[in-house]
């Protein structure tokens, strides 16, 4: 200013700026303390920052992922919140009832209806078939709730019956092999069963397929009857008719050699004649002569 000048103050000429705090330090986030505005302002000190609540939100300690303080401008109406999603933080309404619960709700703060971790719970009641059947896996793996009062775990079911086969067949894995409820006998997974009774003829075992309505064979033996040749005490040699062998109506031949055994031709004719014919009875002859050997 030019001397001497009017009035009492002294003035460099610069614009001066307030000195005083900003009247929302202690109320405020983000206030850099100093008022920006000149010197000899108006109205409230302000340092010319954004201010923002620093009250606690009003879901700090009640639901998760809160950011604890307020982050609405200062000063606001309302509530006060950190502006994060707030997620319930009660237990799942399913923990302890099912299988697959993560225990804690996150459904929003605030939500209608029962508490959910958002994970598929299943039914962790035993399964219906538990003790009925083999391969059951004893918990029931059904979404909760189900419809029906039926618990059904992810097991394949299989019948735990023994084969009707079981008591006539020599050979027999003895358990039913289809599924739980299968229409139809009982049977093991073998493809066929043989009857365990002896063949018909011997005392060898019987094999046909069980439930068989022939008599019992066995595929090896003889035929019983009498060889048909007078005087030969042998029974008939070839396999019998139980054995897909000669149908009864066949002679009944045994395997050794039989002899014509018919009086010679040349009897009265040879002084070294024994009398009977040594040919094999199954070649045709028209004389009846002695082996030539003898």
């Amino acid at each position: 200013m030019i001397y001497p000048h009017e009035g009492i103050e002294h003035n460099c000429g610069v614009q001066h700026l307030c000195r005083q705090f900003c009247y929302l330090k202690e109320k405020a986030k983000g206030c850099k303390e100093f008022c920006s505005l000149f010197y000899g302002h108006e109205g409230k000190h302000l340092c010319g920052e954004k201010h923002f609540c620093k009250e606690n939100c009003q879901f700090f300690g009640k639901s998760k992922n809160c950011g604890e303080k307020c982050s609405l401008p200062y000063p606001h109406e309302g509530i006060h919140n950190c502006g994060n999603v707030h997620k319930c933080k009660n237990e799942c309404s399913m923990k302890g009832i099912t299988k697959g619960c993560i225990e804690i709700c996150i459904l929003n703060y605030g939500h209608k209806g029962e508490h959910n971790c958002g994970e598929k719970h299943f039914c962790d009641i035993d399964c219906s078939l538990k003790g009925k059947s083999i391969g059951c896996q004893n918990k029931c793996s059904l979404e909760y709730p189900h419809k029906g009062k039926e618990h059904r775990c992810s097991g394949k079911h299989i019948c735990q019956y023994s084969c009707q086969f079981e008591k006539i067949s020599r050979k027999c894995n003895k358990k039913c092999h289809l599924e739980y409820n299968h229409s139809g006998p009982c049977i093991c997974d073998l493809e066929t069963h043989i009857c365990n009774k002896k063949c018909y003829n011997c005392n060898n075992d019987c094999i046909l397929n069980t439930g068989h309505q022939d008599k019992c064979k066995c595929g090896e033996c003889k035929c019983p009857k009498s060889c048909k040749y007078k005087d030969c005490s042998r029974n008939c040699q070839q396999k019998c008719q139980y054995n897909a062998g000669h149908p009864e109506s066949y002679e009944h031949i045994c395997s050794e050699k039989h002899l014509c055994n018919k009086e010679c031709s040349l009897k009265n004719n040879s002084l070294k004649c024994e009398g009977y014919c040594s040919s094999e009875i199954k070649k045709s002859y028209n004389l009846h002569m002695q082996n030539s050997s003898k």
